[in-house]
């Protein structure tokens, strides 16, 4: 048995399952870690103490679960690679986890959530771009012949800081810095209308229980849920323009995210728009279980219904 722990821009979760089997517990919390750091780049104390909560409760778990300190993993990402304040609320992580958190690099970051997306899949013949847009980064992958990878890279783009931009400045400003932002990429890569898409994360997840309309978040029906190009844009227009306290009655919408979903989705978009793809794939899985697969490689996505890309 392992436990897997990501510390995310926007939310902490966790999975503790055996290789082989269904998870034995996974869960997710919403903590806003990174979601101040485009005003002025500190961890608020209203964050950092939901944060220490969050990992409270999730020591207790695993405590119950009898997994062992060697068997579990506690993986940093944007926020605590950036934040001023990082090593303080770190400290106070470990301290309360009993276990060192590591605080991953962008490409590290985007090898997990690959490992996370594949587990299970049967590659495409076409080539493939994956992203996964987090709190405060995107990663994207791209491979013209699966699994190898062509190119990989890390942004400071998320959709904390891009909805923080939004409400700051016009939307044709912001969509122009993510453009700017994201030029280097797309000028090495050369995508078609063969290339198959898979968006993954928080805001990606959103978007398809969003168009699902579901009353609940379920994973087995967003995991390899398919949203077209126009649907996307759908999504993206009525969020872009409804204020955070509207959103909130949106079937699919966790309240918790209302206040990051437009940057989130946005960027959804934009990078569907710029891969030339006609529908994204939208998977569940992603750097949680990446993470648990660096820890058990010998199993076969335990915790998620896999879904099979042609």
């Amino acid at each position: 048995m392992a436990a897997a722990i990501d510390l995310g821009s926007n939310s902490f979760r966790l999975l503790i399952a055996t290789p082989g089997r269904p998870p034995l517990n996974k869960k997710m919390i919403t903590v806003g870690l990174g979601r101040n750091l485009a005003a002025d780049n500190r961890i608020t104390a209203a964050a950092a103490e939901k944060g220490v909560a969050a990992l409270a409760e999730f020591r207790r778990d695993i405590i119950k679960a009898g997994v062992t300190a060697a068997r579990t993993r506690a993986c940093g990402t944007e926020a605590l690679r950036r934040a001023a304040n990082r090593n303080d609320f770190i400290a106070r992580a470990e301290n309360i986890l009993g276990k060192k958190i590591e605080v991953i690099n962008g490409e590290t970051e985007a090898r997990l959530t690959l490992n996370g997306i594949i587990s299970g899949l049967k590659w495409p013949r076409r080539p493939v771009l994956i992203a996964d847009i987090g709190g405060n980064s995107t990663e994207i992958i791209y491979a013209s012949r699966p699994p190898a990878i062509d190119r990989l890279v890390s942004l400071g783009l998320g959709a904390a800081n891009v909805s923080h931009d939004l409400g700051k400045g016009s939307i044709d400003r912001v969509t122009a810095a993510i453009d700017t932002a994201m030029a280097g990429f797309w000028s090495k890569i050369n995508p078609d209308r063969l290339l198959r898409l898979i968006l993954s994360g928080g805001s990606a997840t959103t978007c398809a229980a969003i168009n699902l309309g579901l009353d609940a978040y379920d994973p087995k029906q967003v995991q390899g849920h398919i949203i077209t190009r126009a649907e996307m844009a759908a999504i993206s227009d009525r969020l872009i323009t409804t204020a955070d306290a509207r959103a909130t009655a949106i079937k699919g919408l966790d309240p918790a995210r209302a206040a990051i979903v437009n940057g989130g989705v946005l960027l959804c978009r934009k990078i569907m728009e710029k891969s030339a793809a006609d529908s994204v794939i939208i998977s569940d899985n992603g750097l949680l279980e990446g993470i648990f697969l660096s820890l058990a490689p010998e199993s076969v996505t335990p915790y998620c219904e896999n879904f099979r890309i042609e």
